[in-house]
Formats: structure tokens, sequence, C-alpha cells
């Protein structure tokens, strides 16, 4: 090749391995200011994966895979830095190895994750601490404690399908932060307010969704939470739930307590080891009040309807099922 020629090969290839937008030549923790796209794997990393440092920049996973050390060390695969907004994670592509797989730190607001596969990171897939975030059309398998995490106020989770979070680290790791004890937790919702979960799967988990006692404003609609080992759908704060399938699972379909104000309403919750819909003694907490069970199918439960009797203004309606712990009252 003539030197004039080689040259200019050279010049072109340099340009493209710099241009901004692509990841050619960066190292695990990586810190990433402009809008990135992957054209090679990144890692085994041993410790974090790639830092975003600026606010609505787009990290494009282009179909390759970040992956950690397959250790618990307390290392994230994506980590949006406090105080960087709007940025986005597409997929398709994994992440996989790490304890956290995403992680939007607080004040991250109104940042997307879709269509990432998170496969097999420790201690949680993603994780949410900001407001406003959109978290769409992932997968996440085989995270110990939870496979989403959702604090603070606003998120949507939408589409997300998620199996395996069983606290595979050993029987009570999970269990420090209150969600149904030994096991872990599809979706956990943790003071948080206004979030909505619509169209997700969790499936093969010790427990489907568990939302505290200091979340109120949860909307949970046209979910799937069957084939859990424990609990379908759980919760202690104000929520409406609409339209969900909670069967099969080892303990109960659905279960409220200490929140006042929820609807419940059109759910169908099946064969399930011990109660179909409870209301009342969740992690010993009792029924709150004010809370309405309407238009549900529940049947083939050892319970269908279960009550713990405490409350005022609870209410039952238009329910099908054959068994339940007494006569409840009925809405008006």
């Amino acid at each position: 090749m003539p030197k004039t020629r080689l040259w200019a090969f050279v010049a072109a290839f340099v340009a493209l391995s710099v241009r901004a937008g692509s990841l050619y030549g960066q190292s695990c923790g990586s810190t990433i200011t402009k809008s990135t796209t992957l054209h090679a794997n990144l890692g085994p990393c041993s410790g974090d994966g790639l830092f975003i440092g600026a606010s609505n920049i787009i990290l494009n996973l282009n179909g390759f895979s970040i992956t950690g050390p397959g250790t618990p060390m307390g290392v994230i695969g994506v980590w949006v830095l406090a105080g960087n907004t709007g940025v986005k994670i597409n997929g398709p592509g994994i992440i996989t190895g790490f304890d956290q797989g995403i992680l939007l730190d607080g004040l991250t607001d109104g940042s997307r994750v879709t269509q990432v596969q998170l496969l097999g990171n420790f201690f949680n897939g993603i994780e949410v601490g900001s407001n406003t975030n959109t978290i769409i059309n992932n997968t996440v398998s085989s995270s110990a404690c939870y496979g989403i995490k959702v604090g603070n106020n606003n998120n949507q989770l939408t589409g997300n399908a998620i199996r395996g979070a069983t606290d595979v680290l050993g029987s009570g790791t999970c269990a420090t932060e209150n969600e149904p004890p030994a096991g872990g937790t599809g979706i956990w919702i943790v003071v948080a307010l206004g979030t909505v979960v619509r169209n997700n799967t969790v499936n093969a988990s010790s427990n489907g969704l568990f939302t505290d006692g200091f979340s109120s404003g949860t909307t949970i609609a046209n979910n799937d939470f069957s084939g859990n080992t424990q609990d379908g759908l759980t919760s202690q704060g104000q929520a409406t739930m609409t339209s969900n399938q909670a069967n099969g699972n080892g303990r109960d379909g659905i279960s409220i307590a200490q929140g006042s104000g929820s609807v419940i309403q059109s759910n169908t919750a099946n064969s399930n080891g011990r109660r179909g819909i409870g209301l009342g003694d969740l992690l010993g907490a009792p029924a709150g009040s004010n809370n309405s069970i309407t238009s549900n199918r529940t049947l083939g439960n050892v319970t269908d309807l279960f009550w713990d009797g405490n409350g005022t203004g609870n209410c039952w309606k238009g329910n099908t099922f054959n068994t339940s712990s007494g006569v409840l009252p009925v809405c008006p």
C-alpha cells in the first residue's frame, strides 16, 4: 500500500475509534459523559462496569454485554451517578455478574431503561432511587434479593419479565429490608408515592411484588404474579390492584394489611397454597380500614377470602369464591 494511502487509512481508523458516540478503547470503570454505543463486549470487570456522569445522554448496548466479576462484591454494572437526569440506557444487551445490574442513583430523574437483559446479578437487577423514571420491557433473572427495587416517586414499570429472585445468597439475606422473610422479591417498592406497575410478569421467585407501609398511591394493573414459592402480590401501603393474575403461589395470591383505602378489583387468585385474597395478617400487621375487595375470582385456595377482623369500613362485593374466614361485610 502506498504511504499516502496507508496514512489516510490510519487517520481514518483513529478518527473512527475516538468519534463521539462510540465505545472503543474504554475500560471497565470508565465514566461516560457523551452518548455512547458499545461496539464490543466489556469485561469481565473486576469492579464497576460503567459510570454515567452527564445528563441527557444515551448508552446503547447495541447487542453487547457488560460482565462483572461473578461474585457478590458490591459492584455495579451501569451506575447513573447522582444528579444526572434524562439518561437513557437502551438494549438489546446483557448486564451480568455484578452485585447490582443498573443503579439510577439519587436525583437522576426522568431516566429510562429499556430492553436490557439483567442476568445473574447478585443483589438486584435494577435499583431506582429517584423520580419519574420509566423501566420498560427489560428481562431480569436470578437476582438474589430483588429483580427491580423502586424508591422515590412517580416511577413506572411496564412490560418487564422477572424470574428467580429467590435469595440464593442464603436464607434471610434479603429479610433485613422488610419484605416477606426468607426469600427474594421480584418487584420491591419502598418509601415511594405514585408508582405505576403495569403488564409485568414475576414468576419462579420467592415473592412477586411487595410494597412497604411507607408507600402509597401505587397502581398495580394487568400483571402476572403467578408460580412464586411464597406470595404473589402483597402490600402494606395504600394501593389500587386491578386485573392482575396471582395463581399457584405457595402461600397467598394477594395479601394486604396496614394500609387503608386500597381497592382490590377484578383480579384472579386461584390455587394458592394458603389464601386467595387476604386482608390483614401480613408480616404480623393487621388490616387497615376502608379497603374494598370487589369482583375478584378466587377459587381452589385453602381459604379463598380472608379477613383478620381488624379495621373499619372494609367491604366485599361481587367476588367469586367458595371459602372464607367468616362473614364478610358487603360493600354498599
